[in-house]
C-alpha cells in the first residue's frame, strides 16, 4: 500500500464546517472518540477525529480568509 491511498489510517479526509466546534468536540469525546488538534490554519479553528471505520474527518469553523 502507498501512503494516502485511502487505506485505514490514511491522512485523506473530508471536512465539515461546524458552527459550535467546542460542542462537537465535547460530544465526540463523550461518545468515546479521540478528537485531536493538527497544524493550525489562520482563521480556521479545527480538529480531526477518526470515525468507527477509521475514516479521518476534519471539523472546522471558518472565521475568514486563511490567507489573511
Amino acid at each position: 500500500m502507498f501512503p494516502d491511498d485511502g487505506a485505514p489510517g490514511s491522512a485523506r479526509h473530508f471536512c465539515l464546517d461546524i458552527e459550535d466546534l467546542a460542542d462537537a468536540r465535547r460530544r465526540l469525546s463523550e461518545a468515546g472518540f479521540e478528537p485531536y488538534d493538527d497544524t493550525p490554519i489562520p482563521n480556521r479553528l479545527r480538529f480531526l477525529c477518526r470515525d468507527p471505520f477509521d475514516n479521518l474527518i476534519e471539523f472546522t469553523s471558518i472565521q475568514g480568509d486563511y490567507r489573511d
